[in-house]
């Protein structure tokens, strides 16, 4: 018996737990003699993978959560450092003497990382890196914005300063923190031949072979680094706006952070940016007006004159906070002193951070953490939140602000992350403080180490476990029979559609989809072509809901009609196979025959699986789904509600090929 290795694979969803398992099995790569799967559960898969000196046998884990499982990996990286509860897509971990450790965690940006999308993500490098737990944060370059007719609009590229943010975290904290970019399959040649010399996938898979394998990594990871570090010279030397380092300066920063200098330091004494700060919010309170006026007279700006980040310089602290004061007299004397102290440089982060209806503007919790990566410890950090947060916030924030970081991801991350946090906002009582110091919520920040081994039995099932099933069941019966095109869960990417006509011919795919397509259409949560039934390829579009109550009158004809706009229009790119590099769809665009049909999957119970289903749903098909066996096992009841739904569900329980935890039943019978 050839010794067998555990390996766990925690992911946002079971679209991430399989994704990460393909870029190990890419960089195993020969090493591999034979894969196996998948095995044991419908909701925990495992797949046995043979290497010449042991099987490693991985098992999925979708879907984070306390109520999830009986230990939280999220709050494990937390406790041992992390700071954030902050997830990252994936998290690969090896199993030794009945504990887990963390070898990668991986994060894919399906966006494209540019503007404030750039540093959404950056908290998760920010809590990893400190954890220790290495952090690679896959991305595109070359991606294109479309207009509402799907043609090409702009291509956009991150700041310079987030792929260097990576860096210094990398420097700062002796960790590996690094961004992996591959070429956005639409990019224009032009941009694939300028960006070849960075892209990293190849030295990533490597690093993912060598951690599986038990080798030193050191040097892959090196020059992932070197590449990171060209990569922000060739994007500050080809913005169009200069508003920001050159990349000569960029070089030079590099060199003075790895001697011993702060980002502002260097930035002080060598590149100076005047920097100023505007915001065109609904009910942007006079005073803010006037700090941020203050900020753009006081500070330079961090790396950019755009970015909303800024520092002002250690001899300058004492006058900043004395026109402070004079804009807010009710801030405290120990916070105006504090301020004042003059022995490090002051970043400050001017975090918007609230919608208009007080909802998180999600992106803003990447920003403290991007300008806490950018300077590291030896300069203070002041977050300025300035938007409309509910006033459940304010009078949380003053009275406990351990439970308000606990609720609330955006505060999270300004309290793991800052020295002080000075607000401003319309909705802010006058009775809550104005300026807080990190002694506040200090115990937000308390670390514990504590073992972890998270057992493969889900406590509470629910649409996550519907949407895992939906995927490894139809897995199971082969690429001859089905093509999966899209899985969706929650969390899930749905940057992409693919489609294929027959198993011979070319996939094709729709970047960057729309929310809705047409008037009247949704977006599925699955889109799988079926063969093998009748003369027309089937395209089955699936809404999951975790309860069939929870399904939309007509929403069958909705998910037709998205995908139907979709396909009619030309598809971004195409391949052969799944082994061959994608290339730009250019010629004239004709959809093949296909037919369209729609499902509803749902949680279902066993004495009637379809038990409070709105009769209304107007689609082809009802899947009931039972777990069986602590969700080992599962039970697909399938219903035709129309006359091809029926003709389809006879098809697809004649089959024998559903996997061994899974058994399909014709209600119709």
């Amino acid at each position: 018996m050839p010794r067998v290795i555990q390996y766990n694979i925690h992911g946002d969803n079971i679209v991430e737990c399989a994704r990460v398992f393909e870029y190990v099995l890419a960089g195993l790569g020969k090493d591999v003699e034979g894969v196996v799967g998948p095995l044991e559960s419908v909701t925990c898969p495992v797949y046995i993978v043979s290497v010449a000196s042991a099987d490693r046998r991985f098992q999925f884990f979708p879907g984070y959560g306390q109520a999830r499982w009986n230990q939280d990996v999220l709050g494990y990286v937390k406790r041992s450092g992390g700071r954030l509860r902050e997830a990252a897509d994936a998290i690969i971990t090896t199993i030794t003497d009945g504990t887990e450790k963390p070898l990668a965690a991986i994060e894919f940006c399906g966006a494209i990382p540019a503007g404030n999308q750039a540093w959404q993500r950056n908290g998760r490098a920010f809590s990893f890196a400190r954890a220790g737990i290495p952090y690679f944060f896959v991305a595109e370059l070359g991606g294109f914005e479309l207009t509402s007719e799907r043609e090409r609009k702009s291509e956009r590229m991150p700041n310079p300063a987030v792929p260097f943010s990576f860096f210094s975290m990398t420097h700062y904290h002796n960790s590996v923190c690094l961004p992996v970019y591959e070429a956005n399959p639409g990019a224009r040649v032009e941009t694939i031949e300028r960006y070849n010399p960075i892209y990293g996938k190849a030295e990533f898979l490597e690093f993912l072979r060598l951690a599986i394998l038990g080798g030193a990594a050191n040097a892959t990871a090196s020059a992932l680094g070197k590449k990171c570090l060209a990569l922000v010279e060739l994007l500050a030397d080809g913005r169009k706006r200069q508003d920001g380092l050159t990349g000569a300066q960029w070089r030079n920063a590099e060199e003075a952070v790895k001697k011993g200098a702060t980002l502002p330091e260097y930035l002080l004494h060598h590149a100076p940016i005047r920097w100023s700060k505007t915001a065109y919010i609904k009910d942007l309170t006079v005073s803010a007006r006037a700090f941020m006026t203050l900020g753009s007279s006081e500070s330079f700006g961090l790396t950019s004159s755009s970015l909303p980040l800024s520092f002002v310089p250690k001899a300058r602290r004492a006058e900043f906070s004395r026109k402070a004061k004079a804009i807010y007299p009710d801030m405290l004397p120990a916070f105006q002193e504090w301020l004042a102290q003059g022995e490090v440089h002051l970043a400050i982060a001017w975090v918007m951070g609230f919608k208009p209806r007080g909802d998180d503007a999600r992106p803003d919790r990447g920003l403290p953490p991007l300008a806490r990566m950018l300077i590291g410890g030896k300069t203070e950090l002041l977050t300025f939140v300035y938007g409309p947060a509910p006033v459940s916030h304010w009078n949380s924030l003053a009275t406990n602000p351990v439970a308000l970081a606990q609720s609330n991801g955006l505060w999270e991350s300004v309290m793991a992350v800052s020295d002080g946090i000075l607000v401003d906002a319309s909705s802010k009582p006058r009775t809550t403080p104005r300026g807080y110091q990190k002694s506040h919520w200090g115990d937000a920040l308390n670390e514990e180490q504590v073992p972890l081994l998270v057992h493969p039995l889900v406590l509470s099932l629910g649409e996550q476990d519907v949407d895992t099933a939906l995927h490894v069941v139809f897995e199971a019966l082969g690429a001859d029979i089905a093509f999966e095109g899209m899985c969706n869960p929650p969390g899930g990417d749905w940057s992409g559609i693919s489609f294929r006509w027959s198993p011979e011919l070319p996939e094709h795919r729709w970047l960057t989809l729309p929310r809705v397509s047409a008037e009247g259409a949704k977006r599925p949560d699955h889109v799988f072509a079926l063969f093998g039934h009748g003369t027309r390829t089937i395209c089955l579009c699936i809404e999951s809901k975790e309860r069939a109550n929870a399904l939309d009158n007509q929403i069958g004809p909705r998910l037709v009609r998205y995908t139907e706009a979709l396909f009619g229009t030309s598809p971004s790119i195409f391949r052969e196979q799944a082994s061959n590099p994608w290339g730009i769809y250019e010629n004239p665009w004709s959809s093949s025959p296909v037919l369209f049909l729609s499902a509803g999957a749902y949680l279902a119970n066993a004495g009637d699986p379809f038990r409070g289903l709105d009769e209304n749903t107007a689609l082809d098909i009802q899947i009931g789904v039972i777990f069986l066996d602590g969700g080992r096992r599962c039970e697909l009841h399938l219903r035709g509600d129309s006359p091809e739904g029926k003709k389809l569900v006879k098809y697809l329980c004649s089959l024998n090929k559903w996997s061994d935890f899974a058994t399909v039943v014709d209600a119709n019978s």
